[in-house]
């Protein structure tokens, strides 16, 4: 059902400042850009893309004209300590120091956009090892079924 191009959109109330956000500290440059829009690519990447929309911009409807909220992007990286570093003096509101994830032992921390979307930057984790925690949670049975919200159904 889906095609084999997907990416996330944020649209926002900041759209040069989200922009050049993405651009000066995740290393994403423009793929395609028109007024109040624009598709950006990671340049280490073959298939890490970003989209940045103006809040108002004519193809969204009226009762959407508004930031996005809730939304958490993940970004990779080789070592989450240099990352933190770079990010810290570049001055991005960093929202949690460098830390572990009890669960499944993943190395990461926090910084905030210029939207207030929460960004995980994490090292790059080894599947094999999530795979074995999962699984040991499945057999177990000490993994919960989802809650269905009651504005979901």
């Amino acid at each position: 059902m889906l095609s084999n191009f997907s990416y996330p959109v944020i649209c926002t109330r900041n759209y040069a400042q989200t922009v050049n956000f993405y651009e000066d500290h995740f290393g994403f440059a423009p793929e395609f850009e028109m007024p109040d829009f624009s598709i950006l690519k990671r340049s280490d990447s073959e298939n890490d893309y970003i989209a940045i929309i103006d809040e108002n911009h004519e193809v969204i409807p009226k009762q959407y004209h508004r930031s996005i909220k809730g939304m958490i992007l993940h970004f990779p990286v080789k070592d989450v300590n240099v990352a933190y570093q770079q990010f810290y003096w570049e001055g991005l509101n960093i929202i949690t120091e460098p830390g572990q994830s009890p669960n499944i032992g993943l190395k990461h921390f926090f910084v905030g956009d210029p939207n207030g979307i929460l960004i995980s930057v994490a090292e790059a984790m080894d599947t094999a090892k999530f795979d074995e925690h999962f699984l040991h949670d499945l057999a177990s049975n000490k993994r919960k079924k989802r809650k269905t919200c009651a504005g979901c159904v």
